[in-house]
């Protein structure tokens, strides 16, 4: 493609990155608060949060659907859909429709995150992979950071019809800008389960038998297991564990993000003068060190920088995998291998979630911190150690 279609591809791009990355951001806070304010308990909000993650067992599917059809259709489909179900989700007024609703909703974000990743590494030119990553994270981040201030303004001042209703145009905008898009067709069959099946298995023996994707979910799987909780059970160790108030609780997730930030500029450019696996290591030995430093820290400030440079740290071995990534995965089959890698992830997050609940009851909230920090740097080292970090990506 010549320079002014790759431009546009990238403007457009990155327009509908932003617009659906807030837009989700956005919808998730606004109905956390409406599932507190509909129960009072912070049990149906736990529900709530796996519904939201329920979908990613499925992402296999998503991945053959991002590789079978036109993916810039797919993707402007999938954003039109999502706002259309968006008012919906006003006029539910028992958790189980709103939970039946955001299940939808929730399965089509994760079709929207699979065509982000993947049409990411088609319209980004190679000599800019580290900075573009960096900048599409950094978007993902500023609208996790933006979304529940403009969320929580815009609840003040209309109904929750008209504050879904704004959402919906935020949809219609990210599907525009994404219908805009100049791909290459992909000519496949249509998806049978039978072919579902079949992607699965191409995908996970692709991960199998390269040495670098096997390194990148496998360090994945670390972080995900031993930190799956960490989003979730922040509000209590700040409540519990450092004696704080809901307040300071808002200010260290505004931290978290701030953090996250600095994280993608700083891994953009560390990505152009380092290789990316040494980066990502060094920076999820640094995130595990910091998280699992909480459990010892009894200071909020002490914690609060704490939580920003593990973010920055997480952040720029982020950018680091997402480049490694973009590198080894086969353009024909990108979709259904970050779905296999999506899925194969999601196991031990959702085992994180079940499991540190009940941990933090029996052992305490900073005590899981600091055990979860010890076990995922004993796993890091572990696979770095073994064979399966030292095999090369196949001829």
């Amino acid at each position: 493609m010549n320079t002014a279609v790759v431009r546009a591809n990238m403007a457009s791009f990155a327009l509908a990155y932003l617009l659906s990355a807030f837009g989700y951001e956005f919808l998730a806070f606004v109905l956390t608060v409406r599932v507190y304010e509909l129960t009072g308990h912070a049990a149906d909000v736990g529900v709530f949060m796996a519904v939201s993650f329920l979908p990613r067992v499925f992402s296999p599917f998503y991945g053959s659907l991002t590789d079978r059809y036109r993916r810039n259709r797919l993707f402007c489909g999938a954003c039109l859909a999502t706002a259309l179900l968006t008012p919906l989700l006003a006029g539910q007024a028992t958790l189980a429709g709103l939970y039946a609703v955001w299940f939808a909703v929730s399965v089509l974000a994760m079709v929207i995150l699979n065509l982000r990743s993947t049409v990411l590494t088609l319209v980004m030119s190679e000599r800019y992979r580290p900075h573009v990553n960096g900048l599409v994270l950094v978007f993902l981040n500023a609208a996790r950071l933006a979304a529940p201030v403009i969320g929580g303004i815009a609840a003040a001042l209309w109904s929750s019809s008209g504050v879904l209703s704004l959402c919906a145009v935020v949809y219609v905008g990210a599907a525009a800008a994404a219908l805009s898009l100049r791909l290459e067709n992909v000519r496949r069959p249509a998806t049978a389960l039978s072919g579902i099946v079949a992607d699965l298995g191409r995908g996970i023996r692709a991960i199998w038998r390269d040495g670098d994707l096997m390194a990148l979910v496998s360090v994945s799987c670390v972080w995900r297991l031993c930190f799956g909780f960490q989003n979730g059970l922040l509000v209590i160790y700040v409540v519990q564990g450092l004696g704080k108030d809901g307040i300071a609780f808002g200010i260290m997730t505004s931290a978290m993000a701030a953090g996250s930030i600095v994280g993608c500029i700083l891994g953009s450019f560390l990505g152009h003068s380092f290789a990316p696996n040494p980066v990502m290591k060094i920076g999820m030995a640094a995130n595990f060190v910091l998280t699992g430093a909480l459990g010892v820290i009894a200071s909020y400030p002490l914690a609060l920088a704490c939580v920003v440079g593990a973010n920055a740290a997480l952040y720029a071995a982020a950018v680091a995998v997402h480049v490694a990534r973009d590198r080894v995965i086969p353009a024909d089959c990108r979709g259904r291998i970050l779905g296999c890698n999506t899925l194969i992830s999601a196991i031990p997050a959702l085992i994180s979630m079940l499991a540190g609940g009940w941990l933090a009851d029996v052992i305490g909230i900073r005590m899981l911190f600091a055990g979860a920090g010890v076990v995922a740097l004993m796993g890091l080292t572990a696979f770095t150690l073994s064979p399966l970090a030292r095999r090369p990506a196949p001829a």
